[in-house]
């Protein structure tokens, strides 16, 4: 489903920071690949090309087959709005709207208001969110922030989700309830990214892989 081979990611001219160093890596549909490492080793940098976000410096990237460096910045962006569900640390809502309305923005200048705001109350209460549709995110605990993260993430219905350390934030018991969320969409047939530096969490997932200095270090399939 995904392959990347000889992924380099450099940033800046003088001097040069390489990110990423000859990332090669294939990932199975309904994988769960749990990224390992600390602080600046290469792991959001990573999800970001996966998900579109970053164009590699060099490398091949393809998914289903198709060729993401070839594609124009417009199927770029349909690429990433149809396929891919994106989950951060920092939740990216907006204070200014409600959490329905944050769950929508992502899809509404491409589908009719009603179809998203009747999948957005769905996704909420698939979260157990309903009763917080009216609210803003400043009347939300962090665990609720990342529910609502979710729901916005799969109201395109992706086939791979990219996590960026969802439970970072989190206390230990939302952290069992993300996992726990994130389980259960994964039996539906979603291939999970998850990148963290929590040690804890590898036992989620079929496959472990540890970054370092921009390189995959150790690989370990569960």
């Amino acid at each position: 489903m995904i392959k990347l081979q000889d992924i380099v990611m450099r940033f800046g001219t003088t001097p040069v920071t390489i990110a990423l160093n000859k990332i090669t890596l294939n990932v199975d549909q309904n994988d769960w690949v749990t990224v390992l490492g600390a602080s600046g080793s290469g792991k959001t940098t990573l999800l970001n090309i996966i998900g579109g976000i970053l164009s590699p410096s060099s490398g091949i990237i393809q998914i289903d087959a198709v060729n993401l460096n070839d594609m124009e910045k417009a199927d770029i962006q349909e690429y990433r709005r149809n396929k891919i569900g994106f989950i951060y640390q920092d939740f990216k809502l907006f204070n200014q709207y409600t959490v329905l309305e944050n769950v929508m923005i992502p899809q509404l200048p491409y589908v009719k208001r009603k179809i998203i705001e009747d999948n957005g109350k769905s996704l909420l209460e698939n979260v157990g969110l309903s009763h917080r549709i009216n609210h803003f995110p400043t009347e939300l605990s962090g665990g609720e922030k990342q529910r609502v993260a979710i729901a916005r993430a799969l109201l395109n219905n992706p086939d791979i989700l990219l996590c960026d350390e969802p439970t970072g934030n989190l206390d230990s018991k939302n952290t069992e309830k993300i996992m726990q969320i994130i389980q259960k969409l994964h039996k539906t047939g979603i291939t999970v990214i998850f990148v963290t530096h929590d040690n804890s969490l590898v036992e989620n997932g079929n496959r472990i892989l540890t970054m370092q200095d921009g390189m995959i270090k150790e690989y370990v399939g569960v």
